[in-house]
């Protein structure tokens, strides 16, 4: 509707003859009468055409997916921003190309640093877990260290014996005269 008021407000601005309907919809009105009219038009039409290809340019250059959320990397992926485009990456703990991305089994793959004589793997989304067995506790992320049952005062040895730590334990050296494992029996 709003084109047909464009163009009865041009019909009573200009006669009919002189323009069409499509140059009304084109914005070109009047229709031009010279031939350097007609060139002027073309040219500005072209330097038109260039810019909005120029715009357009930047737009897709200067455009960072990553940042806008208009990419298709994978919730576990990192996006990073190139010129023009993106790429995807997964992160540690997960293979794929980027646009997907599953889980890797470190405890299966044998891929974790966990101590498997004193500890037990165990996957986690996108990671692993070390669980330190009985007379051990974790000391750093993925290290199980021996518990010093003897200093910690974690024993059970007789007060008239001597306590010794062992690897995951600890033994009683026993007084002359006592024997057991708590240095009990006579």
């Amino acid at each position: 509707m709003a084109g047909m008021k464009l163009f009865i407000i041009f019909v009573i601005m200009f006669p009919v003859a002189m323009i069409t309907e499509e140059d009304v919809n084109h914005g070109v009105c009047p229709v031009p009468k010279t031939k350097e009219e007609e060139e002027f038009i073309k040219e500005r039409e072209r330097n038109r055409e260039l810019m909005e290809e120029i715009a357009r340019e930047i737009e897709m250059t200067c455009l960072d997916e990553c940042e806008t959320g208009l990419h298709n990397c994978h919730d576990d992926a990192y996006c990073t921003n190139t010129k023009r485009s993106f790429t995807c990456t997964c992160k540690r703990g997960y293979s794929g190309d980027g646009v997907n991305c599953a889980d890797v089994d470190e405890c299966n793959t044998k891929k974790h640093q966990c101590d498997e004589a004193i500890s037990l793997c165990v996957n986690t989304k996108g990671s692993f877990e070390c669980y330190c067995q009985k007379g051990y506790f974790k000391s750093g992320q993925h290290k199980c260290t021996d518990v010093n049952e003897c200093v910690t005062g974690k024993h059970n040895c007789n007060s008239s014996s001597l306590c010794y730590n062992t690897k995951g334990s600890f033994g009683c050296f026993c007084p002359p005269g006592y024997f057991g494992v708590n240095c009990t029996g006579k």
